[in-house]
């Protein structure tokens, strides 16, 4: 996952792995961060497959490198952006693409909004299907993750309803 979060940064511009991590901890901390020790190896990566390439820069006698994405880097980031997430599982993957949606037309938004509705009401329904055997096994503390996975799922069938009616206005 991160190296397509980097891969979409480097779509707006060319960054440095500082950057990167700067602009990741001001805009999708709230569903998805990286630590430096993680960022680099994943640039490494990502250059080694020819996804980017970087730049040596000296700055007032500072040592950089700038990332520039590659043509199979937009390629693949752009591959992965158009296939839908997974919504029932509660990493919040779905929040990283959505964070990109820039890029992509109004009629695949809708396509995975659609999509990730009919994920979550399917994710729902297998909770409440499960909640008459809950009651008998478990106790109040696994319960309660059982009302949290509803109420998840809920809000994610409400959230993306919202964004699907927006879409369908502009």
């Amino acid at each position: 996952m991160l190296e397509y979060v980097l891969l979409g940064l480097l779509m707006k511009q060319n960054l440095t792995g500082y950057q990167m991590k700067r602009f990741m901890m001001v805009s999708t901390s709230n569903f998805f961060n990286a630590s430096f020790g993680s960022i680099y190896p994943a640039l490494a990566r990502l250059e080694k497959k020819g996804m980017i390439i970087s730049t040596a820069e000296v700055e007032h006698g500072k040592y950089s490198k700038v990332y520039t994405i590659q043509e199979a880097g937009k390629a693949s980031f752009m591959k992965w952006l158009q296939e839908p997430a997974n919504v029932s599982d509660t990493s919040h993957n779905h929040l990283i693409k959505l964070f990109f949606y820039d890029y992509l037309d109004s009629q695949t938004k809708q396509l995975h909004y659609e999509v990730y509705i009919r994920q979550a009401m399917a994710a729902k329904q297998k909770l409440i299907d499960t909640i008459d055997l809950a009651k008998k096994t478990a106790g109040p503390d696994r319960m309660q993750t059982l009302t949290y996975g509803i109420a998840y799922h809920t809000n994610i069938i409400d959230f993306y309803t919202r964004l699907l009616a927006d879409n369908h206005q502009v």
